[in-house]
């Protein structure tokens, strides 16, 4: 179907120049297949399951170029379940990403709209999970949001990142609650990463206000004082750290993540 597409717009770029320099690409990815499990409550099952090499979605990305370097750039990304058809977030069509912004070859790119944080953008692809193509190896309830679920982007956000200068770049977000109380659901994030030859690394923090990581996926019922299920975080604090070599075939990695969790009183810290 990408075949297509381009095809149509080349046919485009003949009939108008407009469309010389744009592109846009029709993307997903379907994965299912049968597992055991050898401990679901303390007891063995087998499941058909989807998502576990690569997250079922599908998606548009679009690139207008504007002429010299700058480029206006967009996105859609909706996650689902392959298994029954149901959206990865209920009622939320473009659950994993959407956003529009400009962005300039030299200086980097600026988005607004429902955006990964940048513990998903820099440190996910330094993950044990991403590394080995398994989501049971993301850490447990994916509470340091390494992982794109549906409740990990932020709404309402702004978001820059850089361009490559000599193998860093960096970046800064904030995602507003859209009410009068200008903390209440405010997120702020900031992110930096290096690459060099068989040598990357990329540290991230953030600072997020009224958001509801998936506890409940630890298999614990209750959080401080709240039910797991419908756990709410006042406060939340996400950094982390990682970095990896290559060597020929071999690939060394090492990530470290640390989330404090604050509500009622209360504050926990997950380390892994």
């Amino acid at each position: 179907m990408k075949h297509i597409i381009a095809a149509g717009l080349i046919g485009a770029a003949v009939a108008s120049g407009a469309w010389a320099q744009s592109s846009v690409t029709l993307y997903g990815s379907l994965d299912a297949g049968i597992a055991y499990i050898n401990n679901a409550g303390g007891h063995p099952k087998w499941i058909e399951e989807q998502g576990n090499m690569q997250p079922d979605r599908w998606g548009l990305r679009i690139v207008e170029d504007l002429g010299g370097k700058l480029k206006t750039v967009a996105q859609l990304e909706n996650g689902f379940y392959t298994n029954t058809g149901m959206m990865a977030k209920s009622g939320v069509l473009w659950n994993r990403q959407a956003y529009v912004g400009l962005s300039h070859d030299d200086i980097g790119t600026v988005t607004f709209g429902h955006q990964t944080p940048f513990s998903f953008d820099m440190l996910g692809p330094l993950s044990t999970a991403y590394q080995a193509a398994s989501w049971y190896a993301f850490h447990p309830g994916n509470i340091d949001a390494l992982a794109d679920t549906g409740v990990v982007p932020y709404d309402n956000s702004a978001k820059f990142r850089s361009a490559s200068f000599g193998g860093f770049t960096f970046g800064a977000m904030m995602g507003l609650g859209n009410t009068t109380n200008f903390s209440f659901g405010k997120t702020l994030g900031f992110g930096v990463s290096y690459a060099n030859g068989p040598f990357r690394a990329a540290a991230t923090y953030s600072n997020e206000h009224n958001r509801t990581p998936a506890i409940a996926t630890t298999g614990i019922t209750t959080f401080q004082g709240q039910p797991a299920a419908t756990y709410v975080a006042d406060k939340l604090q996400n950094m982390g750290a990682g970095l990896s070599y290559e060597i020929g075939n071999v690939l060394v990695h090492g990530l470290y993540t640390r989330v404090k969790l604050e509500s009622n009183g209360f504050s926990d810290t997950f380390q892994s």
